[in-house]
């Protein structure tokens, strides 16, 4: 690239560096997965027409992020599928990291690919219990991902790693043993509440439970509560967040309604308006 040229690209991203950024963007890079989750609803949306079966394409990527080059903090790779399917996730981090922002992805464990943990400057991996016998996600192997999740560990030594787990009385008494788990590894724990009917849900024992595991491990432990999954209303880290999917439509992130805010080719526009909208609330005393 001629000098003049790559000044004149620093240039632009310097001023677009300058205004109000999205704190996350989300994009959905497939809606393939290797495991049958009771709990996901992935199974329906496909059979229900609602979500397309596939990968999303690099271009539909690049015109997203290429929309926000320099206006972005983070972006998450999760959708509805399995992420490490995705054969160009690799790419899809690079060309993240280019427009500046810092990339993170949420696996099932199932997967170990180098080349993707390379790229990654934190992960999210999915764990509801270590017992082998559990199988409320068909097709998966407790053992097996506790044996990724130390490779990992051991691999990456510096890269932040954190344990979600979604808790219901199935496996409420492997909180302390996943904990444990996650010490020796040196990751955080994220607990999410059961959402539907697929699990028992927890009850108020159950509750408290938690909630003094939380106290136990401030900064270490953290929870989600039913209804801040349902809606990004309770649910600050959610804020001013985008989500794309594989067809190119955008969204808010765990939206109780699922609202449809346009299209990628709009993305910095509703970016624009949304960044707009929570400055107005904050100002108002909403947020």
């Amino acid at each position: 690239m001629p000098p003049e040229t790559e000044s004149a690209t620093q240039s632009g991203l310097e001023k677009r560096e300058m205004l109000p950024k999205l704190r996350l963007l989300q994009i959905e890079p497939t809606t393939r997965c290797n495991l049958d989750c009771i709990y996901c609803a992935r199974r329906r949306l496909l059979e229900g027409g609602e979500i397309e079966k596939g990968d999303i394409s690099t271009e539909r990527v690049l015109v997203a992020l290429n929309k926000l080059s320099g206006r972005v903090e983070t972006v998450l790779y999760q959708g509805w599928g399995e992420p490490m399917l995705c054969r160009d996730l690799p790419e899809l981090l690079e060309m993240a990291h280019e427009i500046g922002a810092k990339t993170t992805i949420v696996t099932n464990g199932t997967v170990f690919r180098p080349e993707v943990f390379d790229r990654c400057d934190s992960i999210t991996i999915s764990i509801d219990s270590l017992r082998p016998e559990y199988n409320t996600r068909k097709g998966s192997n407790p053992i097996k991902i506790k044996e990724n999740i130390i490779k990992i560990r051991e691999n990456y030594p510096d890269l932040p790693i954190s344990l979600s787990m979604v808790v219901s009385q199935e496996n409420i008494d492997d909180l302390e043993q996943i904990i444990n788990f996650a010490k020796q590894v040196r990751a955080r724990v994220r607990l999410l509440s059961q959402i539907g009917e697929a699990l028992p849900p927890i009850n108020e024992a159950d509750i408290k439970k938690i909630e003094s595991l939380v106290a136990l491990y401030p900064g270490f432990v953290e929870w989600s509560r039913p209804e801040e999954l349902h809606t990004n209303k309770e649910h600050p880290q959610l804020k001013n967040s985008l989500y794309v999917d594989i067809g190119g439509q955008v969204s808010i992130p765990y939206h109780e309604t699922s609202v449809r805010l346009g299209r990628i080719e709009e993305l910095d526009k509703i970016t624009d308006q949304l960044i707009k909208k929570d400055e107005e609330a904050k100002l108002a005393g909403n947020l």
